[in-house]
């Protein structure tokens, strides 16, 4: 893209992708809410044809959605970017993934996140500074925003009234990855002190978050208060006073393996303990692993997929 297709897209991501890139766009109310496994836009693009159709919203994320229909669309006339897709054994994730990190990085540019935060440590009012200079949603800002923690930490939006985490992006640990505890979005923060800050008022605190189950662990956070929100980053040691303290904060981190899972239309990453015969993955939709699809039959009568003990002379239990 040019830069002057960049700052037609940035001022006005709808009427770009017609008159600079030659696109049909439709809006579709009726498309779901989420791509599961499959990226995180609510649009899908027929390119043969140059038809892009989204789900409009009130807020920002149909911009998110254009974005990454506008990378599916380019990156279709890119016969290398093709060519190596084709080598992969799984290219539906790696095609989404790019076209998110496109997305975001054409509504948040690296340039201005390098203004917005400079030579500071991240803190929660970049996020809100970030959201006012660009036009991406306030999720595609934490985004962005949460890759540029230097540790282990999060950039989060908790809603005052229902006390709920509204938008999540966590920024795993370099070496450890994935702790056992984190923020994300839909988890209560019903009484949590971050929701106490007033509005206007930047806040640094030690917390303790606690996941659904009640697991809980100790976190710095950056916070600023709103009027229906408060916008935060949790980080793993005090990235913004003088006196920070050094010791480290005792985690514990997610070390089940990471395997790959096809299965119920999903398509993607998971961590999860592997089946001890097939050392394949258990689905959380259906709970099956590849032994058991492996043995499962198609009825005659219904042609769903059933276990083979509930099968007999080809017709289902359910069937006979």
């Amino acid at each position: 893209m040019s830069l002057a297709q960049r700052a037609s897209f940035a001022a006005d991501p709808l009427g770009s992708l017609t008159r600079d890139f030659g696109l049909q766009v439709q809006a579709a109310t009726q498309l779901g809410q989420h791509r599961e496994g499959k990226g995180s836009c609510d649009g899908v693009s027929f390119l043969a044809d140059g038809v892009v159709l989204y789900s409009p919203t009130v807020s920002r994320r149909e911009n998110f959605t254009l974005a990454h229909e506008l990378a599916h669309h380019l990156l279709e006339l890119d016969d290398p970017f093709q060519d190596m897709l084709a080598d992969q054994d799984y290219p539906q994730p790696l095609l989404e993934t790019v076209c998110d990190s496109f997305a975001q990085e054409l509504l948040v540019p690296t340039d201005l996140i390098d203004t917005v935060v400079s030579d500071d440590a991240v803190r929660a009012s970049h996020l809100l500074d970030l959201f006012e200079r660009s036009s991406a949603s306030l999720h595609a800002s934490a985004i962005a925003l949460a890759r540029r923690l230097p540790v282990l930490g999060a950039v989060l939006v908790l809603e005052r009234e229902p006390s709920v985490v509204r938008h999540a992006s966590v920024q795993p640990d370099p070496v450890e990855g994935w702790p056992k505890v984190y923020p994300w979005r839909g988890q209560s923060a019903l009484a949590h002190p971050l929701l106490s800050i007033p509005d206007g008022t930047e806040a640094v605190k030690r917390i303790r978050w606690r996941m659904p189950w009640g697991a809980d662990a100790e976190f710095f956070a950056n916070a600023m208060g709103q009027t229906n929100t408060v916008v935060a980053v949790f980080a793993d040691r005090d990235l913004w006073t003088d006196e920070a303290s050094h010791l480290n904060i005792l985690r514990e981190y997610d070390d089940r393996p990471r395997l790959h899972l096809v299965c119920c239309g999903q398509d993607k990453w998971i961590r999860a303990y592997p089946c001890l015969t097939c050392h394949q993955p258990f689905c959380p939709k259906c709970g099956d692993c590849k032994c058991n699809r492996e043995k499962a039959v198609v009825c005659t009568e219904c042609g769903l997929l059933k276990g083979a003990e509930l099968v007999v002379n080809g017709v289902c239990v359910d069937c006979r």
